[in-house]
């Protein structure tokens, strides 16, 4: 993704996030009392392997917004986001969602980039294949 391309989304996510918030203002008047704490983020999938010498291939990139409520590019927005209030944004903790996989070696690398609740979040890693990537995450990287 060109920095163009990451700013482009941030910025579509930050207005979209800005018209909740409006309209969540203008609707309750505690809410305004509330500091607004925002959840962007972009999660990125690509084939192969950050320590390998070659580039990586076949990138997937899905927006996510979890707060005020989950909306984004993401197949299953809102399981993301339940996954992601349940470890407090916490991509480590992310519990495995059981299932099996093959043994093949595909790797693939994820990342998330943007914020959690306010806090920036730079998250990247790489698993053996794909399925051991959609399953180890809680379901946050199947897409």
């Amino acid at each position: 993704m060109t920095p163009g391309e990451l700013v482009r989304t941030f910025l579509t996510i930050a207005t979209a996030l800005t018209a909740t918030a409006a309209a969540l203002v203008t609707a309750s008047p505690a809410a305004a009392a509330e500091p607004a704490l925002r959840s962007a983020l972009v999660l990125t999938t690509a084939k192969g392997s950050q320590a390998a010498d070659g580039p990586l291939t076949d990138h997937r990139r899905v927006t996510l917004a979890c707060h005020p409520a989950a909306v984004g590019s993401h197949p299953n927005s809102r399981g993301a986001c339940a996954a992601l209030k349940a470890t407090n944004g916490d991509f480590e903790s992310l519990p495995h969602r059981g299932g099996f996989c093959t043994m093949q070696y595909e790797p693939v690398t994820v990342t998330a980039r943007g914020y959690w609740l306010g806090q920036e979040v730079n998250y990247g890693r790489e698993f053996g294949n794909p399925c051991m990537a959609a399953q180890a995450a809680a379901g946050v990287f199947a897409f």
